[in-house]
């Protein structure tokens, strides 16, 4: 969770320590553009392709680490 937390942290322009996984991702105010950069960074990061249709899916960042984790393991799943 840190390093979505930092990721988010650079792209709502906020300390890390006031991002937490209840936080929603309209009360970091980061404007459209951005969030479609955030979540090429959070694919690059965590080796992953975030589908297209999951768009708007995201309340709170711990939506954002559950959507990381369940498609690390369905990729590691799918390797096997």
């Amino acid at each position: 969770m840190s390093k979505l937390i930092e990721l988010v942290s650079a792209k709502a322009a906020m300390p890390g320590d006031w991002i937490t996984p209840s936080t929603e991702i309209e009360a970091l105010d980061i404007e459209s553009l951005d969030f479609i950069e955030l979540i090429f960074e959070i694919e690059n990061e965590f080796d992953i392709k975030i589908p297209n249709d999951w768009d708007g899916q995201f309340t709170t960042v711990g939506d954002l680490q559950t959507a990381i984790d369940q498609l690390k393991n369905s990729e590691a799943s799918a390797s096997e």
